[in-house]
């Protein structure tokens, strides 16, 4: 292999090695924001009441009489 080639070969790797690590780099990113909304949005979600937990059956039902 000549010199010529050699360098042609290295000069692609070192360009698609930087390309591939650009689009890691921004997919990491990107999951990074999708987990931090995913746990905000787990965070911000309504818990059940103390009572709720503790006798499930209080406050699903209504009984009206007339």
């Amino acid at each position: 292999m000549d010199i010529a080639s050699l360098s042609t070969a290295l000069s692609y790797y070192n360009t698609v090695t930087s390309f591939n690590t650009a689009l890691l780099k921004d997919t990491l990113n990107n999951n990074k924001q999708s987990g931090a909304m995913l746990a905000d949005q787990i965070m911000k979600a309504p818990s059940p009441g103390l009572e709720t937990l503790v006798n499930p059956a209080i406050g699903n039902n209504i009984d009206i009489y007339i």
